[in-house]
């Protein structure tokens, strides 16, 4: 009866193949005192694309997570990544960690990397064999003419994705967007591919909260809230996209990194793994509700970069500001090139200089700390009279009486 019964399928016969070589390459290659690389154990779901592992310097995600994939290529899985810088100048930096990585770890010989360059990519080769590309953001829009190429390396590894505030591309986002796009066109790969579509993994400090793709995934009330140390797969209904987040904090590598150059080193977010944020004016799940409690209304600002939600409760006197990074629609701009039919372009006579009290004495709620931060420590948008802006919405709906009302009848907020 036994030449009868079903094989698995070859992909799922590698893929659990895999997971048992990276399972090994852990406990071999991996010290105990540094990541241990859980996401890995989640690669092969089909329904996650998105991989964040945010920790306190010297936790070695980058060489843990970048060297096991490496392994798994240079093992023969059929796997390729893309390693992408912000700017092109760091790609050879980037060659640079992958021979680190070859050199420290025992599993490789250093003499088997190597790297090929082009106009738009390093191709990095493990003996033979083309294990994955170093490319960057700056150059997306070029790399859309190479996309059969690209198609093979569906491991996307972002590493250093959070920043300084000043060193963020603007359009990060819409750059990555991109870059998926023209490598997913692969939509039936071969039957060994570990991978069926790109995927994307994300590694970086907890910097601050000003990155693009933080916004774009409406992460912040996810960051303040999730259990240092642990891992946790967030669903479409917590996030716009399903995300598995892991946020660690390597306290036996604080005690050896900080040695006290600095008074405030042990408590600084490069440390700790965890973002800082003030609490003041940070809205709780009480108010969340309370918002919803009856009829309440929203509308849309569009700033600059992103758009400014403001959803509140008229009879509880409840205002609850948002930033997002994308809309359906908008009421308000703030610049003239976004004005459209039915746009109101706020215009000097919106601003006031003495709005900066309303915001001091909590009269509005942030849905999280970056619209907090993004809001009021930008000079146009906290002198904007958001009161005045409440009271047209208002009286616009109580004159139609329908759309933006929303009754509290199996409403979903993703406040």
């Amino acid at each position: 009866m036994g030449i009868f019964k079903n094989k698995k399928p070859i992909r799922q016969q590698e893929q659990e193949k895999a997971i048992k070589f990276i399972d090994t390459f852990r406990k071999k290659y991996v010290p105990k005192n540094f990541n241990q690389i859980e996401l890995l154990n989640h690669l092969f779901d089909e329904n996650i694309h998105h991989y964040m592992s945010i920790s306190s310097r010297t936790d070695g995600k980058s060489f843990n997570y970048i060297g096991a994939i490496m392994a798994l290529a240079a093992e023969g899985f059929n796997i390729k990544f893309q390693l992408i810088a912000r700017h092109y100048t760091l790609r050879k930096e980037y060659f640079n960690l992958l021979m680190k990585i070859c050199t420290k770890i025992e599993y490789f010989d250093p003499k088997m990397l190597s790297v090929q360059s082009s106009d738009f990519y390093l191709i990095v080769f493990y003996g033979d064999n083309v294990i994955g590309i170093i490319t960057d953001v700056d150059h997306v829009s070029d790399l859309k003419y190479s996309s059969a190429f690209l198609a093979d390396f569906k491991l996307v590894i972002y590493d250093e994705f959070l920043a300084r505030k000043v060193d963020y591309l603007p359009t990060e986002a819409s750059d990555l967007k991109s870059l998926i796009e023209s490598i997913n066109r692969d939509f039936e790969p071969d039957e060994t591919s570990l991978l069926t579509h790109p995927k994307i993994m994300y590694l970086g400090n907890a910097v601050n909260f000003d990155s693009p793709l933080l916004a774009y995934y409406d992460m912040f009330s996810v960051l303040e809230k999730h259990k240092i140390n642990t891992l946790r797969v967030y669903n479409n209904n917590e996030l716009p996209v399903k995300i598995a987040l892991e946020m660690r904090r390597n306290d036996a590598n604080n005690k050896k990194r900080n040695i006290g150059i600095f008074p405030d080193e042990e408590y600084d977010s490069m440390s700790t793994g965890e973002f800082t944020f003030n609490t003041f004016a940070l809205v709780n799940d009480t108010m969340r509700k309370a918002v919803v409690s009856g009829d309440y209304y929203e509308f849309n600002i569009k700033l600059i970069e992103y758009y400014l939600n403001i959803r509140y409760n008229y009879e509880r006197e409840i205002y609850i500001l948002s930033i997002r990074a994308v809309a359906d629609n908008y009421l308000f701009c703030t610049e003239v090139s976004d004005v459209k039919e039915g746009v109101i372009f706020l215009k000097d006579s919106f601003y006031s200089e003495n709005q900066a009290k309303k915001h001091v004495k909590g009269l509005y709620q942030y849905n999280d700390a970056f619209t907090k931060n993004y809001v009021t420590m930008e000079e146009n948008y906290i002198n904007l009279k958001l009161m005045k802006l409440i009271g047209i919405h208002y009286e616009q709906n109580k004159k139609r009486n329908n759309c933006s009302i929303r009754k509290n009848v199996n409403t979903k907020t993703n406040i």
